[in-house]
């Protein structure tokens, strides 16, 4: 069995921030992500 990793495409703003970036991954998962930090967005 070989190994697999996720891989996913996001398209974000030209502007984007650290925080627009892992709001886009956390929304493609489905994942809560509102009022949250940078910090806990990350972790």
């Amino acid at each position: 069995m070989g190994l697999y990793s996720p891989v996913a495409y996001l398209q974000t703003p030209v502007t984007a921030t650290p925080k627009s970036i892992c709001v886009t991954i956390l929304n493609f998962f489905k994942a809560p992500s509102r009022s949250l930090t940078l910090p806990q967005l990350v972790r």
